[in-house]
């Protein structure tokens, strides 16, 4: 069975969502083995199930699988760092004020009903 982090690049070459959750839950219910996800793209889909189970066994292969994803990663620079943050910051203070209000104005609604 493929390592998840194989699966997510396919994912981001291009193969739809729902056929990645078909091949992810297709891998997951079989129980004869180790399997191969095929996709459109037709490159690491060669391996044998030996080099499968020898790569998922292997110490620090998660380790090294993470720094290898880490490197595909697009790190933003930092004005659009800056210009993303204040946004969200800006919308997380209009919505907490929204809602104060909305509370504010239904407690007085029920101070004015039930007095």
């Amino acid at each position: 069975m493929e390592s998840p982090f194989s699966l997510s690049r396919r994912l981001i070459r291009g193969i739809s969502y729902c056929d990645f959750l078909a091949k992810c839950s297709l891998a997951l219910l079989s129980t004869s083995g180790p399997t191969t996800v095929t996709s459109p793209i037709q490159e690491d889909t060669t391996t044998n199930g030996s080099e499968a189970s020898a790569e998922s066994t292997r110490p620090g292969g998660f380790l090294a699988d993470t720094v290898q994803e880490l490197k595909l990663v697009v790190w933003p620079s930092r004005q659009q760092l800056f210009s993303e943050s204040i946004a969200v910051i800006l919308m997380v203070s209009l919505s907490a004020a929204t809602i104060a209000a909305v509370s504010r104005f239904f407690g007085w609604a029920s101070s004015q009903v039930f007095r």
